[in-house]
This record gives C-alpha cells, structure tokens and sequence, in this order.
C-alpha cells in the first residue's frame, strides 16, 4: 500500500509520496497548499486532482495535523476521489517517543514528529534541539537518551509582523521574504520592521537554544525546519542543518511500523 505523508499546519499542507510513486502521473512527488486556500475552495483544484490522480492506489494517508478544518477540507477531496484509499490521523500514540513534560498529550504532534525524525538524524551521544519556523516557531530539547523534554514557542515571522500591524494605529502590515536578509538598520518604517521581525527572531531563538544547550550540557545538535527555516540561515554554523520538512520525514520514518500493524477503523 502506498504512503502519502502529509504535514497540515497553520500556514501550509505538505503532502508527500515516495519521488517514484508519481513519475506515471508526471507530476512532483511533493505538493504544498495553503491552508486558507484549500479551507476556503480557493487552491487550485486542478492542481490537486492532477496530484492525487498520479499516487498509485490504494494508498494509506499518515496525517500529522494542527489545523482542523484544513485536515476536513483535504479528507474529503481525498474520500470523493480516491475511496479505497485510508486516512489516518497520527496522534501522540502512533509517536514511539518517550517525554518529560507536564501534559503529552497536550504536545502538538508537529513537535513530536520533528524530535522523532531529530532522534533519527542525530549522532546517538548528543542531544538535538529542534527550531520549527511556521506560523509560530517552537525551539524544543531532546535528550541524549532520546526524550522530548519541551522547549519554547514564540510567534513566527507573520505573526509577529501582524501583531505589528493590528496593534497599532499607524504601523503598516509588511511582508517577509525568503530571498534576502533585511539591513538591520532600517531606513524606513518598512524596513525597520522587517529587520525588528527577521532579527528579532534570530536573536531570539539563538538565545533560547543557546541556553537549552548549556542545560543539555554536552555538545547539541540544532536541526532546523519549517515554512520560514530560509529566513533562519544566519543561524548557520557547523553544528546546525537545515531540513525544510522535517516533519514529513518524521512521517515517513513512522510508515514501515505503522503500516505493518493493522489499520484503525
């Protein structure tokens, strides 16, 4: 049976399927949408239906989401094209990842599957630490051993230039780019907020793993990921890597076991 691994956020839905699975269909073997596009009917439908007509059937969906009218609005396009096919929504069960926090099942399941695929990608004697960069951005620890031990959450680079906007009388709503890094020193009220959120978030989240590092006490290793992980790349040093879906692959590392095990109804 086929996996088609999908990772549906605040922002963005990433589907994905094995780089083989669609060459009949011609098309990528990784598809992104909008939230909001795909909530209100906006997205392309053609584009979708070329995507989802192109998996090879009957293919099990392994859904990691924190968004639930965009989960609803992809099963059923899913459900009235592909009615063979099996949605599984992945909770804090179906993640073999041992934690020491207060509340696990409060844990989004996106923090989850990034310190899972984290685990698998990290040198077994050193701790990870994991900076997602979405809608929001979280900066989680995970133990040398293995365990999630929590982290820190902020408001993303849209986010926090909203904030701006909507909290003020005369501040203007300004975009991010991916593309180029903003002066610090902002020459106008644009530009200023654009290095305020850009640097800002920097500043912040090297902070914040810089001293989860101190209490791992041993030498970390700092995975970076999601939608806004290019707006990150100052952070670039020996000891961090860049994985845009980490998420995803958290996802696919999970399919062999949950495959073998019988479906949920």
């Amino acid at each position: 049976m086929e996996l088609v691994a999908v990772d549906i956020g605040n922002s963005l839905v990433k589907l994905r399927c094995r780089d083989d699975a669609v060459a009949r269909g011609h098309q990528a073997s990784e598809l992104r949408l909008e939230t909001r596009h795909l909530v209100d009917g906006a997205w392309s439908a053609r584009q979708l239906d070329l995507w989802l007509r192109s998996v090879p059937e009957p293919a099990r969906w392994l859904v990691a989401a924190v968004h639930n009218a965009a989960e609803q609005a992809l099963w059923r396009a899913v459900r009235d094209l592909r009615p063979a096919d099996t949605w599984w929504r992945l909770s804090r069960a179906d993640v073999p990842l041992a934690t020491d926090v207060q509340h696990p099942d409060r844990v989004g399941i996106d923090r989850l599957l990034d310190a899972w695929a984290a685990n698998h990608l990290r040198q077994a004697h050193r701790p990870a630490i994991v900076i997602d960069a979405g809608s929001a951005v979280t900066v989680d620890a995970v133990s040398a051993d293995g365990r999630f031990l929590g982290g820190a959450i902020l408001p993303g680079l849209r986010m926090a230039s909203a904030a701006l906007s909507t909290g003020t009388a005369l501040l203007p709503l300004v975009g991010t780019s991916h593309d180029e890094l903003p002066e610090v020193i902002g020459r106008s009220t644009q530009q200023a907020i654009r290095s305020g959120v850009l640097w800002g978030t920097v500043g912040a989240v090297r902070e914040l793993a810089g001293r989860m590092a101190e209490q791992l006490g041993a030498d970390a290793h700092w995975f970076v990921t999601g939608g806004d992980a290019r707006c990150l790349a100052p952070l670039a040093e020996p000891h961090v890597e860049f994985h845009p879906n980490l998420v995803l692959e958290g996802i696919q590392l999970l399919g062999g076991r949950l495959l073998s095990e019988t479906a949920p109804p």
